[in-house]
């Protein structure tokens, strides 16, 4: 008789091979999650090198970099009224020229703009080169202290951004002040870029454009260490900050940290005070965040950076410039560093 050949897999043969290809795919999905995280990182990079060089075109144009946020010296115009931030003033050096235009930027007050139908729906398309592709924020930042406010102050929500200018080492600064209350600190040799009404020069960066942070990430929602709760750090927006009422410090960090950002948290803030996050930088990148220096050259910089904070992740004295990470924020503390 001929010899039967058997064609066949035998069970534990096909066992095997399932549990093979398991291994595999197990292997194999880590790796297409990191080579995806990598690519949104360049992508990332590339917008804050966007943004930066959109900076330096603003100022080879009007000889100083964009200010955080214009203060309208209008006569009807009060501390609770929106105003335009640098997002706005570096429209036409991001290729968006005809929106600069249309929006009236620094002419306009940005309350009238909302109260028009127009003008209010193109502050709501979403500008891609304002946005980590990492992020989970909406097309419309719709946190309150996020939202603008139109002539008759209703809350009206515009256009989400990732990216936010340095400020200060502790509170936000306004009017030169940090905090922007009687009795704050100065924010002389304590300050970054972007400050109310202020034009910053390349020669006003005296600790060098390649040691001075420029731009950085704040993330839309973190999940706090200590409860398992989601905090909303809720980004920022493109066009302006809500108010520059100075009624508490933690209102004014939330309503200008719309634009700008600093050290008040450390890199990836992780506990739950909300204007810490609010004012804060962070990500979703694994380990740190991303920043633009101001020489337009773009850094990884890790949540481990040294950062004078204390048991609550925030910095324990903003009156002094005394670790890495605020030194890379303040542009003219005068103190040498190695950049991390």
């Amino acid at each position: 008789m001929p010899k039967r050949i058997r064609t066949g897999f035998t069970l534990v043969e096909l066992l095997v091979v399932i549990a093979i290809i398991g291994i595999l795919v197990g292997l194999l999905l880590p790796a297409v999650q990191a080579a995806r995280e990598a690519a949104r990182r360049m992508q990332c990079s590339n917008n804050l090198k966007n943004v930066s060089l959109a900076c330096h075109n603003y100022h080879d144009t009007y000889k100083t970099f964009p200010t955080g946020w214009v203060k309208q010296s209008l006569p009807t115009m009060t501390t609770a009224e929106s105003k335009w931030s640098w997002g706005a003033l570096i429209l036409p050096f991001i290729e968006q020229a005809p929106l600069h235009d249309q929006l009236d930027v620094g002419g306009t007050r940005i309350a009238t703009d909302l109260n028009n139908a127009t003008t209010r729906a193109l502050m709501q398309i979403p500008i891609s080169t304002f946005k980590c592709p990492s992020d989970v924020a909406p097309d419309l930042n719709n946190q309150t202290y996020r939202t603008l406010r139109d002539t008759a102050a209703a809350d009206i929500e515009v256009a989400s951004s990732n990216y936010i200018g340095t400020n200060s080492i502790g509170d936000v600064i306004i009017n030169g002040t940090m905090g922007g209350v009687s009795g704050g600190t100065s924010g002389s040799g304590r300050q970054g870029l972007f400050l109310e009404n202020t034009g910053v020069r390349f020669r006003d960066i005296t600790d060098g454009t390649s040691n001075t942070l420029l731009f950085g990430e704040r993330r839309w929602q973190h999940r706090v260490s200590t409860s398992g709760a989601v905090l909303y750090d809720a980004a920022a927006n493109v066009f302006g900050v809500r108010h520059t009422d100075t009624t508490t410090v933690a209102a004014l960090n939330q309503s200008i940290g719309s634009a700008v950002g600093t050290s008040r948290g450390r890199i990836n803030y992780s506990l739950d005070v909300q204007d810490v996050a609010n004012v804060s930088f962070s990500s979703y990148h694994p380990g740190g965040a991303q920043f633009a220096l101001a020489d337009g050259s773009v850094k990884f910089v890790t949540e481990t950076v040294e950062f004078s904070g204390n048991s609550l992740q925030q910095n324990a004295d903003p009156t002094l410039v005394n670790s890495v990470f605020e030194k890379m924020i303040a542009r003219d503390d005068g103190q040498p560093f190695q950049m991390p």
